[in-house]
């Protein structure tokens, strides 16, 4: 039916992340479910722009192959990072994102509370720019109970798609970061958005 470019989010490899393929591939999708730079196998300086350039190099391999109306960008909590900017400078059929935020500013402040953390993020990740430059259908699943993304940062880059373009913001009252996979209309609304 299409492929899933599923871009992960920050601890462990493919050992722990290649289990949430089948949640695609029992649909009829195919996916590419690459280690970033510094995980797993995967070598490499690790810059921000580096990510930037792997994952756009990992969809134009996949718009290849598969055509770009084909591809779903999928982009989970740190994955978010690159999954938007991807969707603001290509056009692929759909953008997903788990557990998103709307830059890294605002999961450092939730944290680092009074400590300057502007001047200590090297890679800010400005979701919520990017997403100015967006323009196919968003879909945003979260946790309002998420202790490390503050679902406040994931309103502000819903807030942040352009009004032309259809949006969704899947909320569950009592996810967290981590488990809304565990929930059946997490499971169910995936399945219509992919099917449709």
């Amino acid at each position: 039916k299409g492929v899933v470019l599923y871009l992960r989010g920050n601890t462990g490899s493919l050992r722990r992340w290649g289990k949430r393929a089948p949640r695609f591939t029992s649909l009829g999708h195919s996916v590419l479910m690459p280690d970033h730079r510094g995980y797993g196998k995967s070598k490499g300086k690790l810059t921000e722009a580096a990510l930037h350039g792997d994952a756009l190099a990992w969809y134009d391999l996949l718009a290849e192959k598969y055509g770009e109306a084909n591809i779903v960008v999928y982009g989970r909590s740190l994955g978010s990072g690159l999954a938007v900017p991807i969707a603001a400078e290509r056009s692929p059929r759909a953008l997903i994102l788990e557990s998103p935020f709307a830059n890294l500013y605002d999961v450092a402040k939730h944290y680092l509370g009074i400590l300057p953390y502007r001047w200590l993020l090297r890679y800010p990740f400005r979701n919520d720019e990017a997403m100015a430059r967006v323009k196919c259908p968003v879909y945003i699943f979260h946790g309002k109970r998420d202790p490390l993304v503050p679902y406040e940062s994931a309103l502000r880059l819903y807030a942040a798609v352009p009004v032309d373009v259809h949006r969704e913001l899947i909320s569950f009252a009592r996810g967290y970061h981590s488990d809304l996979g565990g929930y059946a209309r997490f499971r169910r609304r995936l399945r219509n958005i992919l099917n449709c």
